[in-house]
């Protein structure tokens, strides 16, 4: 069986973009604030992953958005 995506991919490209290239980078975590999404690992790296991103010059952010127990 083959399953195909419930969406259409031709709708999303990046044809007719060139890089951009800012110098800043945002990432983004949507889904259940649980324990099995691990969140406290995320939590716990994210202070060296900007480290690193930062000495090559780039300004990380990560925003975390959802509901469950460890909402705060």
């Amino acid at each position: 069986a083959r399953l195909r995506p419930g969406i259409d991919l031709g709708l999303f490209h990046a044809r007719g973009r060139g890089p951009r290239h800012t110098g800043r980078l945002r990432c983004l975590y949507v889904g259940r604030l649980s324990v099995e999404k691990n969140l406290p690992f995320l939590s716990s790296i994210w202070p060296r992953v900007r480290s690193s991103l930062a000495a090559a010059g780039i300004t990380a952010t990560l925003d975390i958005a959802g509901e469950g127990p460890f909402e705060k």
